[in-house]
This record gives structure tokens, sequence and C-alpha cells, in this order.
């Protein structure tokens, strides 16, 4: 049994029956697995809705069961909320359980994902209150993420997690205050820059402090935290994980290994879980037959790359393969990262910020003995049409437009905040489904390590946007719009 929930590919097709002192542990339904270590589910335990944590690791099962044990019993001596502990020890089969209390509500994250922005800055003051009882009482959270704040429908916030609750001696100083407290507010990319003195205000006046000093150091904190999330998870997305899956030549061959094939000799991919299956793998051992298929659709055909849309089962796929240029080119390039690795890089990290784009499903490189000699980069298709075709559309009101427009201005807002640039800023890149404003190709974007750098790309950015706006007339109020938004931003901006 053990075996098999440790398995990355296990799956809860129907109720995993465990039994603890020879009453029946219903497991329902799959909330969290941790290959190797621990899966969460819903489940039953004497006829009453439990959480249910089961522990599975080889040699370290116990080990983490008790620190888990002992973080979530440190929360509830301190009298801050967390599920009640029902039973703590072994079920039946011999797995480390710890089975909690099942109370209504959802996840901060969840919560995130569907709420106006003024709800979450209330949902996030409501968290300073929790935070300002954890340090109080000389415990932090170490894993901070909004998963593990959950809101009782009664309206509280309760703590999960225990095994990242760390004690100490004596209640937390003012610095280390101010870091747990920003690590929390750094894993959300939505929070508007103003509202981070705010909410820092609102912790001190809990705490009964005098902040306003500490202001810059606190912002530089949080900004700091950010850039290490992002380069965390930017390093996660390019090996086996929870959300990817990596190969090397699907016939199980080394990708340095040669083929009678002169044209696919070998092949790498990098695969997002939720896509793997028979088809997609299909597509991704001969991206060209698919590619050249009658049912497949144009989308740009280009000296560098082309771009179609094809059908695989019920999905619909955009494909976008990198045109090889040439031997001196590949030789130049060899051991750099591809440009379909630069787009799939580059949608991660949009997602990780809150800024909508096509999703990611897969990359796969062709290589020959010389080195890279095709790559694709494999998404999902989105509907939708270009913000040259929907400013002079007269099917969108005034109002829609302004709005979708702010939208965009806010895109460009949030990329600078993080030194980042697109480097093909032209009015095709952007698409307009539903008043959601999604970017498009990706592969020339990069985050700068300097500002200096940033500065001067960022002006490249600018002036190829404002382009987009000199073709017709209709046009004309539109690079007015942008023109002065993005002066009065960047004049505010040096205020601050």
């Amino acid at each position: 049994m053990a075996d098999r929930l440790r398995d990355r590919s296990f799956t809860l097709d129907s109720d995993l029956q465990l039994s603890v002192r020879n009453q029946p542990l219903l497991c329902q339904r799959l909330l969290r697995h941790v290959p190797s270590k621990r899966l969460v589910f819903r489940g039953e335990y004497r006829n009453t809705p439990v959480i249910i944590k089961l522990f599975v690791h080889k040699k370290r099962a116990k080990v983490h069961w008790q620190r888990e044990l002992d973080g979530a019993q440190r929360l509830l001596d301190k009298k801050i909320l967390t599920p009640a502990i029902i039973f703590a020890g072994r079920t039946d089969e011999g797995i480390e359980v710890l089975i909690f209390e099942y109370i209504q509500g959802e996840s901060l994250a969840q919560f995130w994902n569907t709420s106006s922005y003024a709800d979450k800055l209330e949902k996030l003051k409501a968290c300073m209150q929790v935070l300002t009882q954890h340090h109080k009482a000389a415990l932090a959270h170490q894993d901070l993420h909004y998963a593990n704040f959950y809101l009782a429908q009664s309206g509280e916030v309760y703590t999960l997690d225990g095994e990242e609750v760390k004690s100490f001696s004596r209640p937390l100083n003012i610095n280390a205050r101010l870091k747990n407290l920003a690590v929390f507010l750094a894993q959300s990319f939505d929070i508007k820059p103003a509202d981070y003195p705010l909410l820092l205000d609102c912790y001190a006046q809990l705490n009964a402090l005098d902040l306003n000093d500490q202001e810059t150091f606190f912002l530089k904190l949080i900004k700091h935290h950010q850039n290490w999330r992002i380069k965390h998870y930017l390093k996660k997305i390019f090996r086996d994980c929870t959300d990817v899956v990596t190969g090397k030549n699907v016939t199980g061959k080394s990708v340095t290994q040669k083929s009678t094939d002169s044209e696919n000799r070998s092949y790498g991919f990098l695969l997002r879980r939720e896509y793997d299956s028979p088809q997609i793998r299909a597509l991704l051992q001969n991206p060209e037959h698919y590619f050249n298929a009658d049912t497949s659709v144009f989308l740009k055909q280009g000296n560098t790359c082309t771009v179609k849309r094809v059908n695989l089962g019920n999905e619909e796929l955009v494909i976008k393969r990198y045109n090889p240029k040439g031997a001196a080119y590949e030789l130049s390039h060899k051991g750099r990262m591809s440009r379909a690795r630069k787009s799939w890089k580059n949608a991660h990290l949009l997602q990780f910020m809150g800024i909508a784009t096509p999703a990611p499903v897969a990359v796969v490189e062709h290589n020959n003995t010389l080195g890279k000699r095709r790559s694709y980069f494999i998404t999902c298709y989105q509907p939708g049409e270009d913000s040259w075709t929907y400013f002079c559309s007269e099917r969108h009101n005034e109002q829609t437009k302004h709005c979708v427009a702010q939208s965009i201005l806010n895109i460009l807002d949030k990329l600078a905040q993080y030194r980042i640039t697109h480097g093909d800023l032209k009015g095709s890149n952007f698409i307009i489904h539903q008043e959601q404003v999604y970017l498009i190709d990706l592969d020339a974007m990069k985050q700068h390590p300097w500002q200096r750098g940033f500065k001067q790309q960022q002006q490249k950015d600018h002036k190829r946007f404002l382009k987009n706006w000199d073709k017709k007339a209709c046009y004309q109020h539109w690079k007015e719009f942008f023109n002065l938004s993005w002066l009065s931003r960047q004049i505010s901006n040096q205020r601050s």
C-alpha cells in the first residue's frame, strides 16, 4: 500500500479504504500529493467528514509526521485557530497518519482566484491579525503560501501545515517580524505597490508599533522575496517535478544517441503533467506530422518561425516551430537556451506573475549532430482578436475599449516593476478575448538584472508599442491615450 502511495503517478480513481483501530477510514478526494512524501485527502472517519494526512516517505515518514503533529499542537497550545487533531498515530496498515477536523470554507488561495481586489485586501488585513498572533506567541510559519491560510465560513482564519511552524524562545523582534510579513505578502504579484504601506500600517496598529521608518526596508524585503520566488520557480519548470514531465526521446534512447532518421536523430521534451497523454506523446515524437496535417491552420508564416493551430483529439493546440537558421548559427548558439525554451520559461513567468498568456503545454527539441536543429513550443489555443482589430471594431463600445486599454497598461506596468521587457510589442501580440488581455510571442522577452539595461530596452518597447497606432485614423485616439497614460505613470514613478 505505502509503495503505491509513494508513486508520483498515484491517482484516486475510487475511495481509498484504510482503517484506524478497526474503524474504516475513507480517503475520498485527493487534495494534495507531494510525491514520495505525503498525501492529503478529504475523507470520512466514524461517519464524520475529516482531513486525512498520510506520511509515506520510505525513511523519514515518522519524522515528517512528528513535525506536523508538534506544529499543530503548538498552534493549539497558543490558542491560534487550526483544525483540531482527531487522531495521531498509524493506520492498521502501518502508515503514519494525522486526522484533522474538517471545516467548511476555502483556502485563501482559492478565494484569491475568484474575488475582487477590494475583497482580497480585506482578507489580507484579516491575515495580519493571524500573523500578529503567531509573532506574539513566538511562532513563525516558514511556508506562507496562501493555501496554508483557511477561510472558514464563519469568517475566521485558520492556520494550516503545522510542520512548517517554527517555535522561538521569545517573541519575534521587529526585523524577524518584518521579514516574515514580507514573505507572506510576496506570495502574490497582484498587490498594488501603493497598498504595501497600508498593509504594513495595519500590522503596526495591531501590534501598537511605529513602523514608518521601516517602510523602505520593508518594500525592499518584499521585492527581494518576490525575485527569489521567480528565480526558484523558473528553475523548477526545467526539471521533473509535480507540474512538469521531462524526457529524452520517447523511444528510450539518449538525446545524444543517433537514429537512422537524419532529420530527427534525437529529441528531448518538457511537458506539463496535466496534459500528459498518449496523444501528446505522439505529437512530441513527430510534431511535423501534425504540423503538416491537412486540418492544421496557418496563424503565422515567417522566415524564423511558423505558427499553426492543430487539433489533437478534443484539444485545440498552437504549435510554434522555430525554423533552423543555418549551420553557422547553430554552432555559434550551441549550448544556449533555444527560442522554444525561452518561450516556455517566459510563459511560466507571466502565469506566475498573474499575467494572462496562452497556457504552455510542452517544448520539444529535435537535434542533429550539430546541436539544436529545430524546436517547437506548444500552447493551448487562445481564441480572440488582436488589439489592432479590437480597437477599430465597432462591435465594442468605448467604455469596454477603455477598460481593455487600461488592462494593457497594467500589464506593461507589472512588467516594468520587475524589469521585464517584451522585445516586440506590436499590436498582434496582444490577444483580447471577453475583455481579457493575453500577451503572446514571448521568445524575445527578458528580465534584466540591471536598471540601466532595462531602461534602454524599455524605450525600444515603448517606441514599438506606440508605432502600433500610426496605421489607421481609428487608432489616433488610442495613440494619444497610451502616450499620455505612459507619460503620467513615468512622472508618478519618478516622484515616488
